[in-house]
C-alpha cells in the first residue's frame, strides 16, 4: 500500500531528486494471532445483540432494509483468512474486517482488555476509528521505539528481535457494523431526505432507525468522503462489544527500499 500523502520524508539521502518518483510501501516485518477467550465471548454476546436486531428490523421494515457493506480489506485478507481456518464472516450482520492503528503504549492494555471507545476521540465522537486501508490507518500509527517493556516480553518471549526495532503496529479486526448509518459531515444522515441527526446523544450514542418500534439504534457509523474526510472513508463504533481483535501485524515504513 501507498503510505499516506504528506508524510515526511527525511532529508539528505531521502531527498527526492528532480525528475525522479519515490516508491513508498509498508512492508510486513512480523503478525501475532490474538487469542483472548474472555474477549471473543463478550464479542459473540455483542454480535448475537446486533443479530437479534437485524431479526427484527427485517420483520418491521423488510428484509431490504439493511444494506449490505463491503470493504476493501475484507477482499484483501479473503485468501489468508480461509487459508488460516478463520471462522466465516457473518454478512447479516454486516461483520467486517478492518484496521485500526494506535501508540503502541496502547497495546499491551488492547491485547488484554480490547478497544474502548472510552478511551478514544475525534471528528466522529467518543469511538474506536477503523479504516479500510492500512496507508489510512498508517497515518495514525506511531513508531515503536521499545519503550514498552511489557509490551516486548509479550511479543518477543525469548529473544529481543533487533530486526523488528522501530515498526508500527495495525490491529486487523472483526467488527460487526450491523444497521449502520453514512454521513459526511459528522452531523447529518446523507441517506436521509430531511438530513436527519445521526445522533442520540451527541458524539457518544447513534439516533434511532426510523419506523422500529422500540427503537433500535444504528450499529455503526461509515464516514464516507466529500466533507470532512477527503481520502478513504472511515468506518466508526461505539461499543466495544462488536468488537475483535484478530491479529497483530508489524510493519515498516519504506521508500526506495529503505527503512524510514
Amino acid at each position: 500500500e501507498n503510505l499516506a500523502k504528506g508524510r515526511d520524508v527525511p532529508k539528505g539521502p531521502w531527498k527526492r531528486q528532480p525528475g525522479t518518483t519515490d516508491r513508498r510501501c509498508l512492508r510486513v516485518a512480523a503478525a501475532w494471532r490474538i487469542e483472548n477467550k474472555s474477549l471473543w465471548l463478550n464479542y459473540l454476546a455483542g454480535r448475537n445483540q446486533v443479530e437479534k436486531d437485524i431479526g427484527r428490523l427485517k420483520t418491521q421494515l423488510g428484509s431490504a432494509s439493511v444494506a449490505r457493506l463491503q470493504t476493501e480489506m475484507a477482499s484483501k485478507i479473503s485468501p489468508f483468512w480461509t487459508a488460516m481456518g478463520e471462522p466465516q464472516l457473518m454478512g447479516d450482520v454486516n461483520e467486517v474486517l478492518l484496521g485500526h492503528a494506535t501508540d503502541p503504549e496502547n497495546l499491551v492494555n488492547i491485547l488484554s482488555e480490547g478497544c474502548s471507545e472510552k478511551f478514544c476521540g475525534g471528528l466522529f465522537g467518543k469511538c474506536v476509528y477503523f479504516a479500510e486501508t492500512p496507508c489510512k490507518n498508517d497515518q495514525y500509527a506511531k513508531k515503536d521505539t521499545h519503550s514498552s517493556r511489557e509490551l516486548h516480553e509479550l511479543l518477543y518471549p525469548r529473544r529481543q528481535d533487533k530486526s523488528l526495532a522501530d515498526v508500527y503496529f495495525i490491529i486487523i479486526c472483526r467488527v460487526v457494523m450491523g444497521h449502520f448509518v453514512r454521513t459526511q459531515d459528522g452531523l447529518s444522515n446523507m441517506d436521509s431526505p430531511v438530513g436527519k441527526s445521526v445522533w442520540r446523544l451527541k458524539h457518544t450514542e447513534l439516533t434511532e432507525i426510523d419506523g422500529t418500534t422500540p427503537g433500535i439504534r444504528y450499529h455503526g457509523m461509515v464516514a464516507e468522503t466529500g466533507i470532512r474526510i477527503k481520502r478513504h472513508r472511515e468506518f466508526l463504533q461505539y461499543h466495544s462489544n462488536r468488537i475483535y481483535p484478530t491479529y497483530l501485524v508489524a510493519y515498516k515504513r519504506e521508500v526506495n527500499g529503505r527503512d524510514i
